[in-house]
């Protein structure tokens, strides 16, 4: 994929004092950018952006060759927004594309191509980057029937989890339920086995006749007369 690594020279058009400094800045950021002194030019063109747009284009191609990408596209961005210059405009949009591919974002590397073909329908490098941009999101995009396994799978996963999560909320409330109205326990006494009850009964049979006994021995006492002294 093509890049626009060009570092555009400002025309003297300064007014004041402030533009004259900022078009020195540019001078010095291209010499040292010529001379490969990348951390130099950063310098310089950096200074020169705060009042040239040139300086914001030439600050941006210096990041991105130094492989600093999100910091070169905020620089395109900032450019993009802001300068009514049309070439710098375009030449922005076009390395901010090539930025964007090198992350990964095939989508919005897209969407930056079509934007300038919109003035460039014919230009040679915007459609073979535009191309590339494209057969990229079409390699990584999985096959239909693939999608929908994907789907269907995801669709299970949370039918799954709220079914779980129903179920334990179930849980939850018959455990509040029976905290509340707790069941009567049940008698942990033995049941009477038949020869034990015979047995009982038996002893209340010699018990009972004990007592008859008693009370024949007293009423007989009771009828013997009484001796007159």
């Amino acid at each position: 994929m093509k890049t626009k690594f060009v570092i555009v020279m400002a025309c003297f058009m300064a007014f004041g004092l402030q533009g004259q400094q900022a078009h020195k800045e540019l001078l010095k950021g291209s010499q040292a950018h010529k001379d490969g002194k990348l951390d130099k030019a950063e310098t310089h063109f950096r200074a020169a952006s705060k009042k040239d747009p040139t300086g914001t284009y030439n600050l941006g191609v210096t990041l991105q060759e130094q492989e600093r990408l999100e910091e070169a596209l905020n620089q395109y961005d900032k450019l993009i927004q802001g300068s009514g210059d049309q070439v710098l405009k375009s030449n922005a949009l076009f390395n901010k594309g090539h930025v964007q591919y090198s992350l990964g974002d095939y989508g919005e590397s897209l969407n930056s191509y079509k934007e300038l073909l919109m003035d460039n329908p014919s230009d040679p490098e915007v459609l073979n980057n535009l191309w590339k941009a494209w057969q990229q999101i079409q390699q990584n995009q999985p096959p239909p029937q693939q999608q929908k396994n994907e789907q269907e799978e995801r669709e299970n996963q949370d039918e799954n989890e709220e079914q779980q999560e129903q179920e334990q909320q179930r849980a939850e409330s018959d455990s509040d339920e029976q905290r509340q109205n707790p069941q009567p326990q049940e008698s942990k006494e033995q049941p009477l086995e038949e020869q034990d009850a015979e047995q009982l009964l038996k002893i209340a049979e010699q018990e009972d006749q004990k007592v008859q006994d008693k009370l024949k021995k007293s009423r007989k006492g009771e009828d013997k007369p009484k001796k007159n002294w």
